[in-house]
C-alpha cells in the first residue's frame, strides 16, 4: 500500500461557494503507511474554461463530425507544503528527497482568487475571444463544473455540456527512490478536489457595488406581430422599461415603479370603428439562455427556455385608461398593479438552477452566456382571440442581491502570497 493523500476544503461563508476576497483554506493529509522518501508536496489552485466545438464537414465521405478543444488557464497559484523553504533553497538540485517516517501528517493551506484571468497574460488580448473587447475581464462563475473530473471535463457526454468553467485544488505528491528501483523517474500520487466559485459584483474604484438594475435610456419593445381588430386597424403590444438590460435576483418585474414590465400596453394604430373590449386571458415569462462555446475560432450556440410565471388572470383593461397619442393609435395599458400574482413576483426567489446552474450571465475567452426575456400574452379582443410574444434586448442576469449581498473585508494572505510558475518537475 502507497502513500494516500486527501484534500479537505473548509466550508465557504456562505456555506455553498467562495466569493471574491474570501480566503479558501483547508487542510492536505499524508497518510504514510511506511517509511518514504519525498522530494515534494504541493497543493494548486486552478481554475480553466474549456469547450468542445462540433464541427460537420459536409465534404467528408462518411459526412461524420470532428470538434476541436480550448483550454484556457484562469487561474493558477501554487504552495510548497513540503520540505520547508529553508529545507529546500539548501538542498536545492537534490533528486534523493527528504525520509519521512510512517505516520499522519496535515499541512494547512490558504489561497485568494485572484481578480484578473491568468490566460489573458497567455495568449494576450488578441486571442481574448468573447473578452477581446471586454475592458477589465475578471474571474467568471463556476460553470457546468458537475462533469468535473481530474481536473478535466468529459467534454462530449452532452450537447450542451461541451463547454465548463471549473474550480479545483489539486495536491501532488513526488517521491524520492529508496534503495534499488528500476523504475525510471519519480512516482506522482494525485488528488484533486473541486470547488465552485461566484465572483461578487465589483466597481471600477468610483462606484459603490452594484448589486441592482440602474434605470437607463427608455426601451420601446414591441410584439412580434400585429393583429387585424377592425378595418384598418391593427394593433400590437408594446412593452416600455429603462431597465430590461440588467436584472438581478430579487428584483420586482411587474410591481408598479420597478421599470421593468410595469409598462405594458395594447396599441392600436387607429381609433376603431367601436370601443374595444380587451381581456387578457393568460400571461407568460420565460427566460432565454443563450450559451455559445468558442474553438479555434468555430461557434456553437445552445438555446433553451426557463419557464418563469405563467397566470390566466381573465382580466379586462379599463376603458378609462385609454391614452389617444399625437398620431392617432390608441393604448390600452395593462394596470399590473391589479394582478396581485404579478406585483408579487419576484425574479428567481427560488434560486432556480437551469441544468445544474444557477441563474447569471457570464463571458471567458471561450465561453459566453446570455440571456433574453419573452414575455408571451393571450388577449380576447372582442371575443377573437390572440396570442403574441415581445422579446427584449439581451439582459445581463446578476445572481447577486441587494439584500443578500455583503461584501467581504479586504483580506490579505498572512503568509507569502503564491505565484504563478513556469517550473515542470511536477506538472499541476
Amino acid at each position: 500500500m502507497g502513500p494516500k493523500l486527501n484534500v479537505a476544503l473548509n466550508r465557504p461563508l456562505n456555506g455553498e461557494f467562495y466569493v471574491s476576497n474570501e480566503p479558501i483554506s483547508g487542510i492536505v493529509d499524508l497518510e504514510l503507511p511506511k517509511p518514504a522518501s519525498i522530494i515534494s508536496l504541493s497543493i494548486a489552485l486552478r481554475g480553466t474554461s474549456q469547450t468542445y466545438v462540433q464541427i460537420t464537414n459536409t465534404d467528408y465521405l462518411t459526412n461524420g463530425a470532428f470538434g476541436t478543444r480550448s483550454s484556457h488557464t484562469l487561474v493558477h497559484q501554487t504552495q510548497t507544503l513540503f520540505p520547508p523553504e529553508n529545507i529546500r533553497e539548501a538542498s536545492s538540485g537534490s533528486k534523493k528527497g527528504f525520509q519521512l517516517s510512517k505516520g499522519h501528517y496535515s499541512y494547512a493551506f490558504e489561497f485568494l482568487m485572484p481578480n484578473q484571468l491568468k490566460c489573458i497574460g497567455d495568449h494576450g488580448r488578441e486571442s481574448s475571444g468573447f473578452n477581446k473587447t471586454t475592458p477589465d475581464p475578471r474571474l467568471p462563475p463556476s460553470f457546468n463544473s458537475d462533469v468535473i473530473g481530474e481536473g478535466m471535463v468529459d467534454c462530449e457526454n452532452t450537447y450542451y455540456k461541451t463547454g465548463s468553467v471549473t474550480y479545483y485544488m489539486k495536491a501532488a505528491l513526488v517521491l524520492g527512490k529508496i534503495g534499488l528501483r528500476l523504475t525510471p523517474g519519480n512516482t506522482i500520487v494525485e488528488v484533486y478536489r473541486a470547488l465552485e466559485f461566484m465572483p461578487s459584483p465589483y466597481d471600477n474604484g468610483e462606484h459603490p457595488l452594484i448589486t441592482h438594475s440602474d434605470a437607463g435610456p427608455l426601451q420601446k419593445l414591441w410584439s412580434k406581430k400585429d393583429f387585424k381588430v377592425g378595418p384598418k386597424c391593427a394593433a400590437k403590444v408594446e412593452v416600455k422599461s429603462p431597465s430590461l438590460n440588467r436584472v438581478f435576483r430579487l428584483d420586482y418585474l411587474f410591481q408598479p415603479g420597478c421599470n421593468k414590465f410595469d409598462q405594458i400596453s395594447v396599441t392600436v394604430n387607429r381609433k376603431p370603428a367601436e370601443m374595444l373590449s380587451i381581456k387578457l386571458l393568460q400571461l407568460k415569462l420565460n427566460l432565454i439562455e443563450i450559451v455559445n462555446y468558442l474553438s479555434q475560432g468555430q461557434v456553437n450556440a445552445m438555446i433553451g427556455t426557463i419557464p418563469l410565471v405563467e397566470i390566466n388572470p381573465n382580466f379586462e383593461l379599463k376603458i378609462c385608461r385609454v391614452r389617444n397619442s399625437q398620431d392617432g393609435s390608441m393604448e390600452w395599458p395593462l394596470d399590473t398593479s391589479q394582478i396581485p400574482e404579478l406585483v408579487r413576483y419576484r425574479f428567481n426567489e427560488t434560486n432556480m438552477l437551469y441544468r445544474g446552474n444557477r441563474l447569471f450571465s457570464f463571458a471567458s475567452c471561450n465561453i459566453k452566456r446570455a440571456f433574453k426575456f419573452c414575455l408571451g400574452l393571450k388577449l380576447d379582443i372582442n371575443g377573437s382571440v390572440f396570442e403574441t410574444e415581445v422579446l427584449t434586448t439581451i439582459c445581463d442576469i446578476g445572481y447577486f442581491s441587494i439584500e443578500d449581498h455583503e461584501e467581504l473585508p479586504s483580506y490579505v494572505v498572512s503568509d507569502v502570497p503564491p505565484f504563478y510558475s513556469d517550473r515542470t518537475e511536477v506538472a499541476i
